[in-house]
């Protein structure tokens, strides 16, 4: 039948919850939050109590599938600070060809927590850029197709002054973000660029 809860009961779902994900903090510090399922999982509740109870409870931001506690954000420890600091200097004086965090011995874990606080933007397959060498590689691309209706990877290549490898990443991030489109081997604009140039300078 229904569920009906008492607020004895829900508070306690609550409490649950709440130290259940402090200890996933705790735990994995340098991950944005819990997904709701494995905290449904801990509390045990069907999907459809736990949604209502989660909805109404305080003290968390839910965000798309992940919960934390309200407030919470990545702080990095003094080491992995100085690693990062190191890898984001390493991005800065390589611009177009940035080393992978495997040439450059930098963990997973803080690769995830460097993109999640913005100092970092994954492409895939294990290449990173610092955000604002993706925004030149925009407003480079942009430029390109305001010249020109279409632009090859090569001669996007050519452009940033970089490798094959990463020209690709760089064009496969943009189409997955609504910048451009494959037609056959070029890329064309997804939008008029006159609109493409305004949301670059924001």
């Amino acid at each position: 039948g229904p569920y009906v809860g008492t607020m004895l009961r829900i508070t306690d779902v609550q409490t649950a919850m709440l130290d259940a994900v402090d200890r996933f903090h705790q735990t994995n510090p340098l991950e944005k939050g819990m997904t709701r399922e494995s905290l449904r999982l801990e509390v045990q509740l069907d999907r459809g109590i736990f949604d209502a109870v989660l909805s109404e409870a305080p003290g968390f931001d839910v965000v798309g599938p992940l919960v934390r506690r309200a407030g919470y954000r990545i702080v990095l420890d003094p080491e992995r600070q100085r690693r990062a600091d190191a890898y984001l200097e390493q991005l800065r004086q390589a611009e177009f060809q940035p080393p992978t965090p495997e040439e450059a011995g930098v963990e997973p874990d803080l690769i995830r927590a460097m993109a999640h606080l913005g100092t970092i933007v994954e492409l895939g397959d294990g290449i990173v850029f610092l955000p604002k060498h993706v925004t030149a590689a925009q407003e480079a691309l942009i430029f390109e197709l305001s010249q020109h209706e279409s632009v090859s990877l090569a001669e996007f290549r050519d452009r940033l002054g970089t490798t094959r490898r990463y020209a690709q990443a760089l064009l496969e991030y943009f189409d997955r973000q609504g910048v451009t489109r494959r037609v056959g081997d070029r890329r064309v604009a997804r939008r008029p660029i006159e609109l493409q140039e305004d949301a670059a300078k924001l």
